[in-house]
């Protein structure tokens, strides 16, 4: 997983990293641009749950990485 987590890291554009971190304020939270939603459950960053788009595991293990967790 650590290899595919580094592997996204490097293909995510900066606007892209904020979006995912704004993906994780939880439901109050600013609308991110469809591209990057799209984007995002393309590569498995996020999935749709009760209309919502949430983070999925690797999502989170990716933002961990951004944060230097």
């Amino acid at each position: 997983m650590w290899s595919r987590v580094k592997e996204l890291t490097e293909r995510l554009s900066p606007d892209e990293k904020r979006s995912l971190e704004e993906l994780d304020q939880g439901p109050i939270r600013e609308q991110i641009p469809f591209r990057h939603a799209e984007r995002f459950l393309g590569l498995g960053l996020a999935e749709l749950s009760l209309g919502r788009l949430d983070l999925t595991i690797a999502g989170k293990q990716l933002l961990g990485t951004l944060r230097g967790a």
